[in-house]
């Protein structure tokens, strides 16, 4: 049975009673051991014909292409037969168009192109779970929790749905999550110039990190602002003219989106609002019984421009963190997102979590409710995209987002707890003050 007390608004779930050191042990080794065997389950993927379709095979071909002289925005399909030379059934299961990812990507995948791509594509899993370590041992820090403690959530991430669909798709999150949380880290120092540099290497690497600094933006902080603003100009600059003026252009172009953003912002596969919006009403291919495009755009902009606005209006009922009670806003605003950059909300996850013993029973029970579609993304096993059924799709491909919304709700919802509720201008302290 559930240990429960009576506080001043009924009743709230007790604080857990002290684990034995010897439960601790075993848990913590469990936990290092499945993390270890989920990076070799990955590692493994290398030596089969899924390395040809990992994300950082795009990036790598491109790379190769920029060593070489060559376009490297040129069809991903091409790059990768000539660099790669994947079986031609493999080759059919890549997207085809071009490379979507900014020159700056780009740029910093050069070192690794200079590696055999398998060994590249170890190298960087490697750097993609210790990215997630250092999140967690920055975190850690910064709730003034032990090393120990923040070592161990960073393997147990590893662990985590969306966390290995990140590493299985070789995609960025985890660095950019590192970023995001030494942004953090420095803001709450007062360290305005390098938190602000963290949130725009993170832009220059994806653009819609650059959401992040809009509750910096509401709370005046203009030299963190420009900071971010100024390096993510620069390293975009870098990139581009590491390109030269003709395949810069083609760049844009290619990040514009070369598969039609039409195509993939209803995707059953696409958890933003975006996605949520237009799916049921437009002709896209994935969902064909209705086309009323017009409608659509109409939902899908007025949420990105709602969710924009609620970001400068800062607030964390549960969370107490009104930056990551922003990292929900950023991926429900940002066009196309799949499941597996749910990561970036995962402190937002831990900073709810540790709030449960003083939070009343539904409040709990909500909360554990939107973390799990966080913490699984889709469902594995899920319907197929190419041939899904509506209600299916509503039930499987919409929880990552309901679960999104749900947490805004949660920190802009006054929650019953049986301690004292901090103010709303302390909330913003949290973000506008050092």
């Amino acid at each position: 049975m559930d240990r429960s007390i009576a506080g001043p608004n009924g009743p709230t779930v007790a604080p857990p009673r002290a684990i034995s050191p010897g439960i601790k042990l075993v848990a913590s080794v469990a936990i290092v051991c499945l993390g270890l065997v989920s990076l070799g389950v990955y590692a493994q993927e290398y030596a089969s014909n899924d390395r040809f379709t990992k994300d950082f095979a795009a990036d790598y071909v491109s790379a190769r292409a920029m060593l070489d002289g060559r376009d490297p925005y040129a069809p991903i399909q091409g790059l990768l037969a000539e660099y790669l030379h994947p079986p031609r059934e493999t080759l059919r299961d890549v997207f085809p168009g071009e490379n979507w990812h900014p020159p700056f990507k780009l740029v910093i995948t050069l070192p690794l192109a200079l590696l055999p791509y398998q060994v590249a594509g170890l190298m960087w899993l490697l750097i993609s779970a210790a990215a997630y370590i250092g999140a967690a041992l920055l975190l850690a820090r910064g709730l003034g929790w032990r090393r120990s403690t923040g070592l161990l959530l960073g393997v147990g991430a590893l662990i985590l749905p969306v966390v290995q669909k990140d590493l299985s798709t070789a995609n960025m999150n985890g660095v950019l999550l590192l970023l995001l949380v030494s942004s953090w880290y420095t803001a709450r120092s007062g360290k305005d110039a390098w938190a602000g540099g963290a949130i725009g290497l993170a832009a220059a690497i994806k653009i819609f990190p650059l959401l992040m600094l809009l509750p910096f933006v509401a709370a005046r902080r203009t030299k963190l602002v420009l900071s971010a603003i100024g390096s993510a100009v620069t390293l975009s600059l870098i990139g581009l003219l590491a390109l030269g003026p003709g395949r810069a252009i083609h760049s844009i172009h290619a990040a514009g989106g070369s598969q039609e953003f039409g195509y993939w912002d209803a995707s059953p596969a696409n958890v933003g609002w975006w996605g949520m919006a237009t799916r049921w009403i437009t002709r896209n291919g994935w969902v064909p019984h209705a086309n009323v495009a017009a409608l659509g755009f109409v939902l899908a902009v007025g949420g990105v421009v709602l969710f924009l606005v609620l970001a400068l209006r800062p607030r964390a009922e549960l969370s107490r963190d009104v930056f990551w009670s922003t990292a929900p806003l950023m991926l429900l605003a940002w066009p196309i997102v799949w499941d597996h950059y749910l990561v970036l909300v995962l402190p937002w996850v831990v900073l709810g979590a540790r709030r449960i013993p003083e939070l009343g029973r539904s409040e709990v029970i909500a909360f554990g409710l939107v973390s799990l579609p966080l913490l699984v993304g889709l469902l594995p096993g899920g319907p197929s995209l190419a041939e899904i059924e509506t209600w299916r799709a509503a039930l499987v491909f919409q929880l990552p987002t309901i679960a999104l919304i749900g947490a805004l709700i949660l920190d802009r919802t006054r929650l019953r707890t049986a301690s004292t509720e901090m103010s709303s201008d302390q909330r913003v302290d949290a973000i506008g003050a050092a």
